[in-house]
């Protein structure tokens, strides 16, 4: 007895679960696609939070672009200019211009000292006229007037090479800007207070432990050393003026006014001694933070337009690769998904 042509069953392949099909292949990352700061997700769709863990994307590192998550740029890139620079030239001259006001400060404060040991009785002299006293007086106070004026030119160029050095060391949330910091020592008045928390800052964010894009150093207190040359140098500007103020112009009929106006002279220039002291202190300590920080993370050099070309184009032919390999394994399994129609040859066979 003949047999009837009956319609094959569906191969079961066409049914395959969902958890049992192949998941497309993600997206290639381009250049310049926004990770998640926190776990590295890529951002395809421009979203504000991080769909994986919900991190804001605000600070989002950029793909081939930003670098790696720990290192300091020591070159620049077509996204930025500031690039790390060490301080330590720049150190040694700054040091140098603090160590020569130091010196006139002290020969100030010895010519106040020797001109009072010449109006008491009873401290020993020398043998030297008071109005030899009185006339280097008259001198070392205008040396002061332009080594003080030095000293702010000199600060403005040490800071704004290292401040300009936190951006690349990775430091984030500065209370300054770098146009501001690099000018903060030549604005009058607003210098005094300015240097301050600038000076701060840069001690504190400069510590080799601070976390990689933190802000945590903001929490930690300022050195005491900076607390006192800062206040020294406050006292400094109140008395060096205060004396001379007082300096009486007929010596004979206002000797204990003199007196009092030489006592103070000699506190407020020894209190500047300290205070620049202080100043060359903390701007050797921040130096070598600085390039301890550097030790610790390693340097990152931003990459140049040509390395993003390239980067670019090894993007594209690995997409293309992708996609051939895809297009092949569609190719083989083809026949397998294809359901049986009346038009095809298998159709009704056993």
């Amino acid at each position: 007895m003949g047999g009837r042509l009956r319609p094959r069953f569906p191969s079961s392949l066409t049914d395959l679960e969902l958890a049992e099909r192949i998941a497309p292949e993600p997206p290639a990352l381009a250049i310049g696609t926004p990770l998640c700061p926190r776990c590295g997700q890529p951002d395809f769709e421009g979203v504000e939070f991080c769909g994986l863990c919900g991190m804001s994307m605000a600070g989002a590192h950029r793909h081939g672009i930003d670098g790696p998550q720990e290192g300091v740029w020591t070159a620049p890139g077509p996204h930025g200019l500031l690039t790390y620079r060490s301080i330590r030239a720049r150190t040694r001259v700054f040091r140098s211009v603090l160590m020569l006001a130091i010196v006139v400060s002290l020969a100030s404060a010895f010519a106040h000292l020797a001109y009072y040991a010449g109006l008491d009785p009873i401290l020993p002299r020398l043998p030297v006229d008071n109005s030899v006293w009185a006339d280097w007086i008259g001198r070392l106070r205008t040396e002061v007037v332009a080594i003080v004026v030095l000293v702010c030119v000199a600060a403005a160029w040490w800071t704004s090479r290292a401040y300009r050095n936190l951006l690349p060391m990775q430091i984030r949330g500065l209370r300054v800007s770098v146009t501001l910091a690099r000018v903060a020592w030549l604005i009058p008045l607003a210098n005094v207070w300015l240097s301050k928390p600038i000076t701060d800052d840069l001690f504190r964010a400069s510590d080799p432990a601070v976390g990689f894009r933190s802000s945590t150093w903001r929490k930690r207190p300022a050195p005491l050393l900076s607390n006192v040359g800062w206040v020294a140098l406050i006292c400094a500007l109140l008395l060096i003026p205060l004396s001379v103020a007082l300096m009486p112009d007929v010596v004979a009929s206002n000797e204990g006014q003199l007196r009092v106006a030489l006592l103070i002279g000699v506190s407020g220039y020894l209190l500047l001694v300290l205070g620049l002291g202080a100043l060359a202190v903390l701007a050797d300590q921040i130096a070598d933070r600085q390039e301890a920080r550097v030790d610790r993370l390693g340097t990152s050099p931003r990459p140049s337009l040509r390395q993003l070309h390239n980067k670019a184009a090894q993007a594209r032919v690995a997409d293309e690769q992708v996609e051939a390999e895809a297009a092949a394994a569609a190719a083989r399994t083809g026949r397998l998904d294809q359901r049986p129609t009346s038009g095809d040859p298998l159709w009704g066979s056993y």
